[in-house]
């Protein structure tokens, strides 16, 4: 399929991304506002000082993506617009309305939303893609909050005039990736761990393959209404996702701790322990800026990764979904209907990722290294129909 660019327009594409200050919506901006084909308004909920705004955009707007008279008003003139919003549960359900009503209201063609390959669970099934039923009854509220969300767009598109496009990464790594960050803060201060020694499959993408699949999905008559699972190829392991963080900062991959799996039986310590939903914790550590971050990781750190621990750890529920997944989503749909190929490989994407983690402050060897590519199959690990070991050359 040929891929359709924003550069075959007569005018560029006036497109506005809610949560341009967030880890993808700045990439969004940052990426597409280089290109004149594209026209870029930056919504943000607040204020930020020049130095840490999202640069790029042609306009700034600021709007709270849970009020509709604020995003009326922001939105006008769009002819796209990005759902890139972060955050709690409650937060990702009370967008939905409020930014699809805008978008209606200023005639707006499309939105595309980034979802979430979790809404199949954090250990999908074998052979899943698009068309497998999504499981009810997920465990995480983050999960439920996405497939709300998702099934909410799709449900507003079919009765209103805008149209809607769900992409499904997993894992997005690369420069300001929480991933990133904070595996390296958990390494550096010696209290990594993988759940069976991160054998199970880490469906991760770079953020720059993400804004691609964007790109397309903004552009694509095909796209409307359809959803898309995202990934990049080769697969790998969580072994080999903390592995490619650990090396660069001098640490062996093999004194990373063995995690203590989290049974299957849903807890109310799961609702306070999971990473991704203590979100007011993490939105209070997030206001500390990386480097100083780093700094006190590194301040940690002392001799603690150097000897296996001395006390056993336990995984939280949403690692121990991860580090388990013994399949990968298929995301042939992507490559079918919109051209989906990453534009970054494995070694391209791992370098540029480890020299944001230097330049973030973090004690980084060498950037420049031989990442020891390799994908999941010598684990004995499923591999989806589209991440054949023998087809995995960038397009």
């Amino acid at each position: 399929m040929r891929e359709t660019s924003a550069s075959t327009c007569e005018q560029p594409v006036r497109i506005a991304v809610i949560g341009a200050d967030g880890f993808i919506g700045r990439h969004i901006v940052q990426s597409l506002g280089r290109d004149s084909a594209w026209w870029i308004r930056a919504i943000a909920r607040a204020s930020q000082p020049t130095s840490a705004r999202t640069t790029g955009a042609a306009e700034r707007r600021i709007a709270d993506a849970r009020d509709y008279a604020a995003l009326a008003s922001a939105l006008r003139g769009v002819d796209i617009v990005v759902h890139a919003v972060a955050g709690a549960p409650s937060t990702i359900r009370r967008t939905v309305v409020p930014v699809y009503r805008a978008a209606e209201h200023n005639r707006c063609r499309r939105i595309v939303y980034i979802g979430t390959a979790v809404v199949h669970g954090q250990a999908p099934t074998e052979n899943t893609n698009e068309e497998t039923p999504l499981p009810a009854g997920q465990r995480l509220p983050y999960n439920r909050a996405k497939l709300w969300a998702e099934r909410k767009f799709f449900a507003l598109a079919r009765r209103g005039s805008v149209e809607v496009t769900v992409l499904r990464p997993g894992i997005v790594y690369g420069p300001g990736s929480r991933w990133i960050s904070e595996t390296a803060d958990a390494l550096l201060a010696g209290r990594a761990g993988l759940v069976e020694g991160g054998a199970g499959f880490c469906n991760a993408i770079h953020v720059k393959n993400v804004v691609h699949a964007i790109h397309l999905a903004a552009l694509a008559p095909q796209a409307a209404g359809e959803a898309f699972l995202l990934g990049e190829e080769p697969p790998i392991t969580w072994r080999e996702f903390y592995g490619r963080i650990a090396e660069p900062l001098g640490i062996d991959v093999a004194s990373i701790s063995v995690l203590t799996a989290q049974e299957p039986g849903l807890r109310i310590v799961d609702l306070v322990t999971s990473p991704l939903h203590w979100a007011s914790v993490r939105a209070l550590r997030n206001l500390v800026p990386v480097k100083w971050r780093a700094r006190a990781a590194r301040i940690a750190t002392g001799a603690s990764h150097s000897s296996p621990y001395e006390t056993p750890l336990r995984a939280d529920l949403e690692t121990t979904l991860l580090h388990r997944a013994r399949h990968l989503p298929n995301w042939q749909k992507a490559r079918e209907l919109l051209g989906y190929r990453p534009i970054l490989g494995p070694s391209e994407a791992w370098r540029d990722t480890i020299e944001w983690l230097a330049s973030a402050g973090y004690p980084v060897i060498s950037a420049d290294q031989d990442i020891g590519i390799s994908g999941g199959a010598e684990s004995g690990l499923a591999l989806p129909g589209n991440a054949s070991r023998k087809n995995h050359q960038n397009s």
